[in-house]
């Protein structure tokens, strides 16, 4: 059976004299998206191809941001804060939701990569995950946002690495979190406030 370069056929069953199943892996990161032909050779004759779809992670997108809860070290200071919770999901390049478990996902903010950042550290079985929830205390007074602190993913399935090009800055103000999810497809784009950062 073939199914293209860069695609891993495993698991192959026959199921009846006309059917059987397999499994495809893209075997790398330079693996192709889209409709992809597939044959099968038996005793030197090569069937005609039949399409199937691969979708290779490309971005996650964020259809929501909430504030949770309220840290209890806030209460205790006094300030206000905020326990944030980002819902992501993984895509393909044409915008594909890919509902599938067991992606490991990764982030650097300039420190190395951690690829247990996320909640689930794996991907559910609707291709979702939370961004940890990140828990802050903030004075009451002034307004000041300090520099964005970009971000860079990653996501790892079946031992292939695949680098994703969504990318969030993260400004943390004084009186506030303004996070912004940007180098997804432009409908995409969203910036989350948490806290009064007017």
């Amino acid at each position: 059976m073939s199914a293209g370069s860069n695609v891993t056929v495993s698991n192959v069953s026959v199921s009846s004299s006309t059917q059987l199943t397999a499994t495809f892996t893209p075997t790398n990161s330079s693996s192709a998206g889209g409709n992809q032909s597939v044959t099968v050779t038996l005793n030197g004759q090569t069937s005609n191809s039949q399409n199937f779809f691969v979708q290779v992670p490309t971005y996650f997108f964020s259809p929501s941001a909430a504030q949770t809860t309220l840290p209890p070290v806030c209460a205790q200071e006094g300030a206000i804060g905020f326990v944030i919770d980002v819902s992501f999901y993984v895509a393909d390049a044409n915008g594909g939701q890919i509902k599938q478990s067991g992606m490991a996902l990764g982030e650097n903010v300039g420190s190395g990569w951690n690829d247990a950042f996320a909640t689930p550290s794996t991907t559910r079985s609707d291709g979702s995950f939370d961004d940890t929830p990140v828990g802050a205390c903030f004075a009451t007074t002034g307004h000041f946002c300090a520099a964005g602190h970009p971000q860079s993913f990653r996501l790892t399935n079946s031992g292939v690495i695949f680098s994703i090009a969504t990318n969030t800055t993260s400004k943390e103000c004084t009186d506030g979190i303004q996070l912004v999810i940007q180098g997804n497809p432009t409908a995409q784009n969203k910036t989350y406030t948490f806290g009064n950062t007017q």
